[in-house]
């Protein structure tokens, strides 16, 4: 089935919207574990799909010759903001020190 770039980013967008709508329900209904793997399941499918839709299309941009590169590149890039915040994160709970947030009551 082709899909085309910008149907696949546009899906990839709402397909993440959905999953953070199912993580939503998840904390305001009853955690049941099978509603846990199903919401984990559709995050990560949706950030999937939406990172191979965006270096697929990037790739389109460049000649066949450095397409590899960009891929490489790419693919560790678009996950690199994601992880920033959470250096900081950690970095912030070992100056406060203790338990914060969800470890609190631990």
């Amino acid at each position: 089935m082709r899909f085309g770039y910008m149907r696949a980013l546009i899906a990839g967008g709402l397909l993440q919207g959905l999953a953070i709508a199912a993580f939503a329900l998840l904390a305001i209904r009853n955690p049941d574990p099978l509603f846990v793997c199903r919401g984990d399941d559709c995050g990560q499918f949706s950030i999937s799909f939406a990172g191979v839709a965006l270096v697929a299309y990037m790739s389109s941009l460049t000649s066949l010759g450095y397409t590899a590169t960009q891929y490489a590149l790419l693919s560790s890039a678009y996950t690199w903001p994601g992880k920033d915040p959470e250096r900081l994160h950690r970095v912030r709970r070992r100056r406060l020190g203790g338990a914060w947030g969800l470890n609190a009551g631990l």
